[in-house]
C-alpha cells in the first residue's frame, strides 16, 4: 500500500494507475537498474568488468516538498502498531542487486520508486544523490512511433475532412477551452495551428483535448473562463502570480494567488468548480458584460467575499 502522511493513498481512486502504465508504454515488467554513474571502470588492470555495488538499499519512506510544506510518503506491505500507538511499516528498504524486474502487480512499488523516492534518476522527486533508475524497455524507436501516432491523431481532428475532422466552430471553442487568447480575431487556419501547437507541445495535451471533446461540462467551464479573460476584465499578473478583476475606473481587485508550480489557468478552473461567487461572476460577465456579485474581491487575494 501507499501511505501519504500515514493515510492510505489509493492509486486507482486518485487516477494514478493509467498515467503510470502510459509512462512505460504499457510494457511490463519494467527493470530497475543502477544508473551509469554508479558503475565505473575497474581500477584493477586485470579485471575487465566494471566496478559496481553488490547491492543498494533504498528507503521506502520519502519527504516531498509542496507549496504548503512537506508530505511524507511510504510504501509498505504491512503495518503494525505498538502499545503506544506508534506505527511501524514493513519492509523498510528496497534492495537492488544488479537488476530487479517489477510487473503490473507491483504498481504501488513502482509508483513510490518513480514518483516519490529522491534516489530515482529521472524521477519526479529526484534529489542530489541517485542510486537507481528505471531502464527504458520501449526504446527510442517506439517512442518516436508513439509521438507520430499522436500527431496523426491531432492532424485528423484539426485538419481532417468532414468525416473524421471536427467542425470549425467546435475547433474554435476547443481553442478557447485550452486557454488560447484572441481566438475571435484569428483566421480558421491560425486557430487550427495555434491549437495544434498547444496540444503537441504539452505531454498531456492530446488527453486534455480528448477529455474536452467528450466532457461537455468541463468544456463549458473552460470556455466561459477564457471568454471573460478575452474581455480584459479578468487579468493575470505573472510577476505577482495573481488573478484580478479589472473593472472600469476601479483598481484591480485580487481574487486568486497562484502558488509556485501551479498552472495559472488550471487554478481558475478549480476556483470555478468550488467557489459559487466566482462562478456567478464569470457567468454574469459572460452573459451581460457586468459583474453583479463578489465586487469586493478576496481580501488578501486568497478568498472571495460571499456578500452580494
Amino acid at each position: 500500500m501507499i501511505y501519504k502522511n500515514d493515510v492510505i493513498y489509493e492509486l486507482a481512486r486518485n487516477k494514478e494507475i493509467e498515467p503510470l502504465k502510459e509512462h512505460f508504454y504499457n510494457k511490463f515488467p519494467v527493470k530497475v537498474v543502477l544508473p551509469p554513474e554508479r558503475i565505473v571502470k575497474s581500477r584493477l588492470s586485470h579485471n575487465r568488468l566494471p566496478d559496481k555495488p553488490r547491492s543498494i538499499s533504498i528507503d521506502f519512506v520519502a519527504s516531498v516538498k509542496t507549496p504548503n510544506g512537506t508530505d511524507v510518503w511510504r510504501y509498505a506491505e504491512r503495518v503494525t502498531t505498538d502499545k503506544n500507538g506508534n506505527k511501524k511499516y514493513f519492509p523498510k528498504k528496497f534492495k537492488l542487486m544488479d537488476i530487479v524486474r517489477l510487473g503490473e502487480n507491483d504498481m504501488e512499488k513502482i509508483f513510490f520508486l518513480l514518483k516519490k523516492s529522491p534516489f530515482c534518476k529521472g524521477g519526479d522527486n529526484q534529489g542530489l544523490r541517485v542510486k537507481f533508475m528505471f531502464e527504458d524497455l520501449v526504446g527510442a524507436a517506439e517512442k518516436r512511433a508513439a509521438e507520430r501516432a499522436k500527431k496523426v491523431k491531432i492532424n485528423s481532428l484539426l485538419y481532417g475532412d468532414a468525416k473524421v475532422g471536427l467542425p470549425m466552430e467546435r475547433i474554435r471553442g476547443l481553442a478557447k477551452a485550452m486557454f488560447i487568447s484572441g481566438v475571435e480575431g484569428l483566421t480558421d487556419a491560425q486557430v487550427r495551428n495555434h491549437l495544434y501547437d498547444k496540444v503537441s507541445d504539452n505531454k498531456d495535451g492530446l488527453r486534455t483535448l480528448m477529455d474536452l471533446i467528450d466532457t461537455e461540462k468541463e468544456y463549458d467551464t473552460r470556455l466561459a473562463i477564457q471568454e471573460v479573460i478575452d474581455t480584459g476584465k479578468l487579468v493575470y499578473d505573472p510577476t505577482k502570480r495573481t488573478w484580478s478583476w479589472r473593472v472600469e475606473n476601479e483598481k484591480p481587485q485580487p481574487i486568486l494567488h497562484v502558488a509556485p508550480g501551479k498552472n495559472a489557468h488550471e487554478e481558475l478552473v478549480e476556483r470555478y468548480i468550488v467557489d459559487r461567487v466566482f462562478k456567478e461572476d464569470i457567468e454574469s460577465l459572460r452573459l451581460t458584460g457586468k459583474k453583479d456579485v463578489g465586487k469586493k474581491g478576496r481580501g488578501k487575494g486568497d478568498e472571495l467575499d460571499d456578500e452580494e
